[in-house]
C-alpha cells in the first residue's frame, strides 16, 4: 500500500496540475488568436468592399463625363431648346383651344344635332379633325364615357379608349384624367410609320356646350414637338439613346436641364419637360434643385447628395455640368438607386453570423442599410462611437490615406451590445466604411471551446485515476506473493511451490521462478562434471578463440567503414532536402508519406515525425481556388501513367486554422532498378506572389481598357460627325480616310471591350442574371446581324433549331457565346461554303452547335485553341483582324455557368463547335458589371 500510494497519488496530482496549466495556456492562446483572426478578417472585408465602392463610383463618374462629350448632348444644350419647347407646347395648346371654340360655336348653331348626326356631317368633320404641326391632328372624345367620336383613323371611332390602356398606358393616363370635364396634358410614347418609338405631346381642352343627346366633347391636339422647330429634332433623336443609357447603367432616373433651369428631357416624368425649376414650388426646394445648383456654382464634374424616395429607398443624386466651348450649356441631373451600393457592402459570407458592414457619412449618419438597424430611417440614424470617431480622425491628423492600412480592433458599445470593430476611411467620397462582429458571439464561441476542453480534461483525469488504482492494486498483490517465494528459495528451500493465478507478467515471472528451481536441482548434480569438461575444452579452445577474435575485429573494421559511407550518403540526402526551398513529399504507391523536407512540414505546421507513415491526403489537401473541388487526381495520374503531371492552375493548400495557401508545381513517378513504379515525388511551392502579380496584371488590363474607352468613344463621335452629310466640303479621298479611321476605331473599341470582358472574367467581377427566355429567337437575331457578311461570301446557312420553350439563362452572356461561334464560322469559311446551326436537348443538357466547311484547325494547334490571345497559324495568313480572345471568353463564361465547350476539326476539313448548358438553366452570380456584347 505504501509503494502504491507513493506512485499513484503523486502521479494523479501532477497530472491534474499539468492539465490546469494547459487549460490556462490554451484559453490565453485561443483568445488572442481569435481576436487577431477577427481583426484580419474584418480588414480583409473592408479592403475588398472599399475597392468595389471606389471602382463603382469611378465607373459612374467616367460614364457621366463621357456622356457630356457626346456631340448630340452638346447640340441639345447649344440650341435655345428650353424656349423652343415652351413655344411648341403653346402652339399645340392654342390649336386645341381654337378647335374647341369652333366646335362649341357649331353645336350652338345646330342644337338639334346628336353625335350620330355630327359624325355624318362633313362640314363638322373638317372642323373637328384638323392638322397639328406636320404630322399631328386633333380628335374628339366623349368626356364621360371616354369613347372616341372623331379621329383620322375610322377604325378608332366609336371605340372605348380604355382598350388602349395596356398598349398605350401613358396615353390612357392623360386621357382618363379628363373624365368629367378636366383639362389635361402630357407626353406619351408613340410608334411612328417608320417603326421608331418617340414621344408625342398632347393637350386636351373641353367643349362648353353639349350635343342634342347630351354628349360633351373633349378636343385633343397631339403632335411631335420637333415639328415646330428643327432644333428640337436633335433632342428627340437622342431620346432612345438616352433611355437605353439609363437602363444599361446604374441610374434610376436622368434629366437634362438648361442653365436657365428649364427641363429639356426627363427619363421618368415627361410632364416636367418645359417646366422652369426656379419657378416651380414643388421643385425649387428639392434635392433635385439643390444638386442642379451645386453643379452650376462649383462647376464640379461630379457632385452628390442622398435622399429617400417615395418607396423608402435611399437614392444618390449626381449633377454633371455640360460645357460648350468653355461655356456652361446646362446640367445632366441623375439619380442612382443605392441598392447596388447596399449589395456591395452587405454581400459577404462569414463564419460570424453577426458580421455587419455599413457606410457612415461625415455627419455620422448611415449611408447604407445595416442588419442591426433594420426598420430604422437610414439617413436619420447616427452612429458615433470609438470606431467611427477614430475613422474620421484619420483625415484630421493628415494620415497618408493612399495606402491601405490594417487598423486596430476596437471594443465598444452600440445599441446596448458590445462589438469588436474596425474601419476604413474612403477619402475621395469622405465616407467611413465600418465592419464589426458581436462580442457576445465571440465570447460564446470562446466559452463553448473552454467548456469542451475542460470536459475532456476532467474525463481523462478520472479515467487515469481509475486505471492507476486498478493496476497498482493488482500488481502489488502478486509482487508480495512473489517476494515471499523468493525469500524461501534464496534460503535453500528449493521444494517451495509458487501458486499464482492469472495471465499477466507477474504470473509468468512466478512460472519462470518455478522452472528455475527445478533447473537448479538438476544443475547441482551435473555442475562438477560439466566444470571438468568445460575446463578441458576452454584450454583446447583458447588458441581457436584468439584466431576468431582477430577475424571478428577485421569484420568489425569493414562494418565501421560501410557505416561511415552510409552515414555520409544519408547526411548528403538530408542536406539536399534541407536546402530545397520548395516543399517535397515522397510517397509510396498506397499514398503513405516516406520522406518529407522541413519546408513541407512548415507549410502545414507539423513535425517530420508526425507526418511520416501518414496518408498524404489526410494532411496535404489541395483544392481548386475557384470551384473548391479536391485536387489529388494529378498525383494518382502520375503514379498510374508513369508520367510527370503538373498541378492544375488555381490550386491552393488548405491548412487548418490558417488561410488557404496558393501553390503550384508537379508530381513525378519514382521507379526502382527494374523500372517498376514504386512511388511518387510531389514538389510544390508557395505561388502567392505569382498569383498577386497575375491578378495585378489583370486589374491593370481592366483599368487600361476602361481608360481607353473614353478617348475611343470621343474619336467615334467626331468621326460620325465627319461622316454625316452635314460636312459637305470633304473630298472623296478625305471621306475614304474618314471611313478607314472609323473602321479602325470600331476594331479598337471591340478589342478594348474584349479586354474588359477578359479582365472581368478573370477577376470574377461580372454578374450573371438569368431570366426565362427562348433561345431560338436569340440565335436567329445573331444570324440576321451577320447577313451582310454571309451574303458577301455567298455562304449557305442551314438551321435546325428545336423549340425548347423558355430556359433560365443570362441573355447577354448567351448572345456573346452565339456571336463568337457564328462570327468565327462565317469569318473562317471561304466563299461558297456552308454553315450549319443546331439547337437541341440531350437528356439534362441543352446543346448548341455550329458546323462550318472552313479552313479547320491543325492538329498541333488544337490543344491551344481555348488559350488567351491564341490564333491558329493557318488563319493568321487569311485574316489578320482577330484578337484570339473570343473562344477564351466563351470557355470562361461556360465554366462560370456550369456549361461545357468542345470541338471536332481538322486542317481544311472544317470545324464543329459544341456548347452545352444545364437544362435547368444558368446559376445566378452577383457582380458589379455586365460583360460587353459586340
Amino acid at each position: 500500500m505504501k509503494i502504491r500510494n507513493k506512485i499513484a497519488f503523486p502521479l494523479s496530482a501532477v497530472l491534474l496540475a499539468t492539465m490546469l496549466v494547459l487549460l490556462v495556456l490554451i484559453y490565453t492562446f485561443f483568445s488572442k488568436f481569435l481576436k487577431e483572426d477577427i481583426k484580419a478578417e474584418l480588414n480583409s472585408v473592408l479592403l475588398t468592399d472599399q475597392a468595389s465602392i471606389v471602382l463603382f463610383y469611378d465607373d459612374m463618374k467616367s460614364d457621366f463625363e463621357n456622356l457630356t462629350l457626346s456631340p448630340s448632348i452638346k447640340r441639345i444644350f447649344s440650341e435655345n431648346t428650353g424656349k423652343n419647347i415652351e413655344i411648341a407646347k403653346k402652339s399645340i395648346q392654342d390649336r386645341a383651344k381654337e378647335v374647341a371654340e369652333e366646335v362649341n360655336q357649331y353645336i350652338l348653331a345646330h342644337p338639334d344635332k346628336t353625335v350620330e348626326d355630327l359624325q355624318a356631317d362633313l362640314e363638322f368633320r373638317e372642323i373637328a379633325i384638323r392638322p397639328v404641326g406636320e404630322e399631328g391632328y386633333t380628335a374628339l372624345t366623349d368626356v364621360n364615357s371616354l369613347v372616341a367620336r372623331f379621329h383620322t383613323n375610322p377604325d378608332i371611332e366609336n371605340l372605348s379608349l380604355s382598350t388602349l390602356s395596356e398598349s398605350l398606358p401613358e396615353f390612357w393616363d392623360i386621357m382618363k384624367s379628363t373624365r368629367n370635364g378636366f383639362v389635361a396634358d402630357g407626353f406619351y410614347e408613340w410608334r411612328d410609320a417608320g417603326g421608331q418609338i418617340r414621344e408625342k405631346y398632347m393637350y386636351i381642352d373641353i367643349v362648353d356646350s353639349p350635343t342634342a343627346d347630351n354628349v360633351v366633347f373633349s378636343v385633343a391636339a397631339t403632335a411631335y414637338l420637333y415639328e415646330y422647330n428643327s432644333s428640337l429634332k436633335v433632342l428627340y433623336e437622342a431620346d432612345n439613346y438616352l433611355k437605353s443609357y439609363t437602363k444599361s447603367s446604374a441610374l434610376s432616373a436622368m434629366s437634362l436641364v438648361s442653365f436657365e433651369g428649364v427641363v429639356l428631357w426627363d427619363d421618368k416624368d415627361s410632364s416636367l419637360v418645359g417646366i422652369n425649376i426656379y419657378n416651380d414650388p414643388n421643385l425649387n426646394n428639392s434635392i433635385f434643385f439643390n444638386t442642379f445648383q451645386q453643379a452650376i456654382k462649383t462647376k464640379d464634374s461630379l457632385s452628390s447628395d442622398f435622399v429617400e424616395d417615395d418607396n423608402g429607398n435611399t437614392v444618390s443624386y449626381f449633377a454633371v455640368p455640360v460645357y460648350i466651348k468653355d461655356k456652361l450649356g446646362g446640367v445632366i441631373v441623375t439619380a442612382v438607386d443605392n441598392s447596388r451600393l447596399n449589395k456591395i457592402v452587405q454581400r459577404k459570407e462569414s463564419v460570424w453570423n453577426s458580421l455587419d458592414t455599413y457606410l457612415v457619412g461625415t455627419d455620422y449618419s448611415l449611408r447604407t442599410i445595416s442588419t442591426k438597424y433594420v426598420g430604422q430611417d437610414v439617413l436619420n440614424t447616427h452612429i458615433q462611437n470609438k470606431n467611427t470617431i477614430a475613422c474620421f480622425n484619420q483625415k484630421q491628423i493628415g494620415q497618408d490615406l493612399s495606402v491601405q492600412q490594417e487598423n486596430a480592433l476596437f471594443t465598444y458599445s452600440n445599441l446596448g451590445e458590445n462589438w469588436y470593430g474596425t474601419h476604413y476611411y474612403i477619402p475621395d467620397l469622405e465616407w467611413c466604411l465600418v465592419a464589426e462582429v458581436s462580442k457576445a458571439e465571440v465570447d460564446m464561441l470562446l466559452r463553448d471551446f473552454i467548456l469542451y476542453v475542460s470536459f475532456l480534461f476532467v474525463l481523462v483525469i478520472i479515467l487515469v485515476i481509475l486505471v492507476l488504482y486498478y493496476l497498482t492494486n493488482t500488481i502489488f498483490k502478486s509482487i508480495r506473493q512473489l517476494q515471499y517465494a523468493v525469500k524461501k528459495i534464496s534460503g535453500g528451500d528449493l521444494d517451495y511451490k509458487i501458486e499464482l493465478s492469472g495471465a499477466d507478467e507477474i504470473v509468468d515471472l512466478a512460472k519462470s521462478f518455478k522452472e528455475m528451481t527445478n533447473s537448479l536441482k538438476k544443475s547441482r548434480k551435473n555442475i562438477e562434471k560439466k566444470v571438468k569438461q568445460q575446463t578441458k575444452k576452454i584450454v583446447e579452445s583458447e588458441t581457436e578463440l584468439r584466431d576468431q577474435q582477430k577475424a571478428i575485429l577485421n569484420i568489425l573494421e569493414d562494418v565501421d567503414e560501410e557505416r561511415v559511407i552510409f552515414k555520409k550518403q544519408r547526411d548528403r540526402i538530408a542536406a539536399i532536402l534541407q536546402s530545397i526551398g520548395d516543399g517535397v513529399l515522397v510517397i509510396d504507391n498506397e499514398g503513405f508519406i516516406q520522406i518529407v523536407n522541413p519546408v513541407a512540414c512548415k507549410l502545414v505546421n507539423c513535425d517530420e515525425k508526425d507526418l511520416l507513415g501518414k496518408k498524404y491526403n489526410t494532411v496535404y489537401k489541395f483544392y481548386d481556388e475557384t470551384t473548391d473541388e479536391l485536387l489529388d487526381d494529378f498525383i494518382d495520374e502520375a503514379i498510374k501513367s508513369g508520367e510527370i503531371k503538373n498541378m492544375p492552375f488555381g490550386a491552393v493548400l488548405r491548412r487548418k486554422g490558417e488561410k488557404d495557401l496558393p501553390v503550384g508545381d508537379s508530381a513525378a513517378p519514382i521507379r526502382n532498378e527494374k523500372g517498376e513504379i514504386v512511388g511518387c515525388v510531389v514538389v510544390f511551392r508557395d505561388t502567392s506572389i505569382e498569383r498577386e502579380v497575375d491578378k495585378a496584371k489583370t486589374e491593370f488590363v481592366s483599368l487600361a481598357s476602361h481608360q481607353l474607352r473614353t478617348p475611343l468613344s470621343t474619336i467615334r463621335w467626331y468621326v460620325e460627325m465627319l461622316a454625316t452629310d452635314e460636312v459637305k466640303n470633304l473630298s472623296n479621298s478625305q471621306k475614304e480616310y474618314v471611313s478607314e479611321i472609323e473602321r479602325g476605331n470600331i476594331r479598337m473599341i471591340n478589342l478594348v471591350n474584349a479586354l474588359l470582358n477578359v479582365s472581368r472574367l478573370e477577376l470574377g467581377t461580372f454578374s450573371i442574371e438569368p431570366k426565362k427566355v427562348k433561345l431560338e429567337p436569340i440565335i436567329k437575331s445573331v444570324i440576321k446581324e451577320l447577313k451582310p457578311k454571309i451574303k458577301e461570301k455567298d455562304l449557305h446557312i442551314t438551321r435546325n433549331l428545336s423549340k425548347l420553350g423558355a430556359i433560365s439563362v443570362d441573355k447577354d452572356l448567351f448572345i456573346i457565346i452565339v456571336q463568337n461561334l457564328l462570327t468565327n464560322a462565317v469569318k473562317y469559311t471561304p466563299k461558297g461554303g456552308s454553315v450549319a446551326v443546331s439547337l437541341s436537348k440531350d437528356k439534362n443538357k441543352i446543346v448548341f452547335s455550329v458546323k462550318d466547311s472552313g479552313y479547320g484547325i491543325p492538329k498541333k494547334d488544337q490543344k491551344h485553341i481555348f488559350e488567351k490571345m491564341f490564333r491558329a497559324d493557318n488563319v493568321k495568313e487569311k485574316d489578320t483582324t482577330g484578337t484570339g480572345l473570343g473562344l477564351y471568353m466563351v470557355k470562361k463564361i461556360l465554366e462560370s455557368v456550369g456549361g461545357e465547350i468542345w470541338f471536332e476539326s481538322g486542317k481544311n476539313k472544317g470545324s464543329t463547335f459544341y456548347v452545352s448548358i444545364p437544362a435547368s438553366g444558368m446559376k445566378g452570380k452577383k457582380g458589379t458589371k455586365k460583360l460587353e456584347k459586340k
